[in-house]
């Protein structure tokens, strides 16, 4: 490893403050005053507030919903009983199920209940509201789904976007879930 000389430290270090000083801007600026950990936090919400006048920030739930209810909604999207009971099977829904989502700075997350005992999250992702109808969702391996969402009051319809579910299901079994969870009903400010 080389040794740099006290002159070669003293320029290095110049530069690094001179460039640091370029990139924040001067000492002036407000942005200067916040401490290094709560500026990301700070971004975060400046970037979720257009999403939040668009589409409200809470906590939304569907009613508890029943099997029957469930399989309805995966036929009338166009996949057959067989694949709907399968993907309830799959997710060992026996009776019921209710579908929560929670949008907080930027932070999509859906999470459920299913027979009134088994509780958690179905994902966790982050989202951005494109206009008053449609939201995209990325998923932290990048995956996107785009959804088209209606307020009513205080209550979200929400559906995929993409014209074709069971294309966009194609070759997976839990597939027709997602439109059972979305589909189903509408999201209810709790």
């Amino acid at each position: 490893m080389t040794r740099l000389t006290r002159r070669a430290l003293g320029l290095l270090g110049s530069f690094v403050i001179f460039a640091l000083v370029s990139a924040c801007g001067s000492a002036t600026n407000a942005g200067l005053t916040e401490s290094s950990a709560s500026a990301p936090a700070a971004a975060t919400q400046a970037a979720a507030a257009p999403s939040d006048s668009l589409l409200p920030a809470g906590t939304y739930r569907t009613p508890e919903l029943t099997r029957e209810q469930l399989i309805a909604t995966a036929v009338q999207a166009g996949f057959t009983r067989a694949q709907a009971e399968q993907a309830l099977t799959l997710e060992r829904i026996k009776h019921t199920a209710t579908f929560t989502l929670t949008l907080e700075r930027g932070t999509w997350t859906q999470s459920f209940t299913y027979d009134g005992t088994r509780d958690g999250v179905g994902f966790e992702a982050t989202y951005k509201v494109s206009d008053d109808s449609t939201v995209v969702v990325t998923e932290p391996d990048g995956y996107q789904t785009i959804f088209e969402y209606e307020l009513h009051g205080d209550a979200i319809r929400i559906s995929f976007k993409d014209p074709d579910p069971i294309q966009m299901c194609h070759r997976d079994a839990k597939c027709p879930m997602g439109i059972m969870v979305w589909q189903s009903a509408p999201f209810s400010r709790i």
